[in-house]
């Protein structure tokens, strides 16, 4: 499982990439639904922070222009909201589980 501080960096890369421009060229369909079970694409549709038509229906952030700093901290906040309820038992580090013929010990 990943950890919670791989996490951190990728909702942070994640927004800056998807939303974080004020136009982008699939605008709506930026942030897929299900893909390979990903928290942070899941979070981006609970919180509203999928697409800018939605950040700023729901946040009040304008369409037209690229994130602010203060606004890609906000969002980041408002998805690790989220993700603290779902999931709770998140570990600071990478869990990697090994399997029974993992010999690389």
């Amino acid at each position: 499982m990943i950890g919670r501080q791989r996490l951190e960096k990728k909702v942070r890369l994640r927004l800056k990439k998807s939303i974080g421009l004020g136009h982008h060229f699939r605008e709506g369909q930026q942030t897929p639904l299900l893909r390979d079970d990903d928290p942070i694409h899941y979070a981006q549709h609970a919180t509203a922070t999928c697409c800018r038509k939605c950040v700023f229906y729901w946040h009040g952030i304008p369409e037209e222009r690229d994130l602010l700093q203060a606004e890609l901290d906000y969002l980041e906040k408002v998805i690790w909201a989220y993700l603290n309820v779902k999931l709770p038992d998140l570990l600071d580090e990478e869990n990697r589980v090994q399997s029974e013929l993992d010999l690389s010990l």
